[in-house]
């Protein structure tokens, strides 16, 4: 009996020894890594409220979870989140009123899956055991509410190694930034609700971003102006700008070092305005957004770009090309060959609202590409 005992308790060591090993860490660990403005005060669980927030994972194996929790409300849609492997397109998921969401990229064994609570979405079910880099973005943007990531589990998650060509370039505007009404195919229209067409992944920021072989940031709300947002909305950009939740101008942002180029796209929602007002109220802005984001570091390759609304009509692209050619001649004086102007030379308008669709994003984003890569 005893030399049965032995021999059982070394198949079992064997076995054990054979099982597959599974990681998991808390959303809050290094080795998985944040873009865009990404609230740590809870260091375990990250937020994220901002359209084009994401974080990327490098794991090694067939299969990694990442569990995340929605800030659902019940009279709206849930978030809209982007998934892709080694940036290649993935797919979208869609966090549902559990409030708990399990993405599950690759092949997951059932006795995990058996352990999974919540929602439960699987993506790039056919991944051969490999390493790979999974980015999780948010479609949505900051009225939607914020996502948290709890814990990443995989077989094996590592550090992930830097990408960035001209560090992270942040993106300011309003909907055509949050990438709004960019994909009328995620909602049939009899069933559409605001939210439900944002695609922020595919939008010109984004786009533009990859291209160079940098990380994105997008500080962008809806309806929002520099001195006149439509909507009945009572704030403007300069006010909401240093917040991490945006569209209600709430909980002060905390500046992380790392953002050194600056596209701004305001004045659609403004319309033609004073134009003293106008050109007052924008070089006091981009003062703001230099003076916020250097905060006193020796940085000498930094650059601000302004540009015109892709889905401005003419009257409206013609004024703002006035306007903006004033205000490069004015911070030119202050920073010479950091401020360059960019005038989109169409309008974009096949998407919902009259807004850029997906694919017109693309064509904003190579124009832009091409631009920053001539100056730079």
């Amino acid at each position: 009996m005893k030399r049965i005992l032995i021999v059982l308790m070394l198949i079992a060591t064997v076995l054990a020894a054979c099982a597959p090993s599974v990681v998991t860490l808390p959303g809050g660990n290094p080795n998985i890594v944040y873009f865009g403005r990404t609230d740590r005060s809870d260091s375990l669980h990250p937020k994220q409220w901002a359209a084009g927030g994401y974080f990327n994972v490098r794991f090694k194996g067939e299969y990694c979870v990442i569990n995340i929790s929605d800030e659902y409300y019940s009279d709206r849609r849930a978030n809209i989140l982007e998934v892709a492997v080694d940036l290649i397109s993935g797919t979208q998921v869609v966090i549902t009123k559990d409030s708990v969401t399990n993405i599950v990229i690759g092949n997951a064994p059932q006795s995990v899956l058996d352990t999974l609570k919540g929602n439960v979405v699987k993506c790039f079910e056919d991944l051969q055991p490999n390493e790979y880099v999974a980015t999780i973005c948010r479609n949505t943007e900051t009225a939607m509410g914020y996502t948290q990531v709890n814990w990443v589990s995989a077989p094996k998650i590592l550090p992930c190694q830097p990408f960035n060509v001209y560090g992270t370039i942040e993106f300011i505007g309003n909907s055509i930034t949050c990438g709004a009404e960019a994909d009328t195919s995620l909602m049939p229209g009899s069933q559409y609700k605001w939210g439900d067409w944002h695609r922020a992944y595919y939008g010109y920021g984004p786009r533009t971003a990859r291209n160079l072989g940098s990380a994105w940031s997008l500080v962008s709300v809806s309806g929002i102006g520099l001195i006149h947002s439509c909507c009945d909305m009572e704030v403007t950009m300069p006010q909401v700008y240093d917040k991490y939740i945006l569209r209600n101008n709430q909980k002060p942002y905390k500046h992380e070092l790392g953002t050194y180029l600056f596209c701004i796209c305001l004045g659609q929602n403004d319309g033609i305005q004073d134009s003293t007002a106008f050109c007052d109220a924008y070089v006091d802005f981009v003062k703001k957004v230099v003076d916020f984001n250097m905060n006193g570091y020796m940085v000498t390759n930094w650059h601000v770009f302004l540009l015109t609304s892709p889905m401005a009509d003419e009257t409206l692209r013609e004024w703002q090309k006035k306007m903006l050619t004033a205000i490069e001649q004015r911070l030119q004086e202050v920073w010479p060959d950091r401020i360059h102007k960019y005038f989109f030379y169409r309008s974009w308008n096949s998407g919902g609202a009259s807004h850029p669709s997906v694919e017109e994003h693309e064509q904003i984003a190579n124009e832009l590409t091409n631009f920053i890569k001539s100056i730079l």
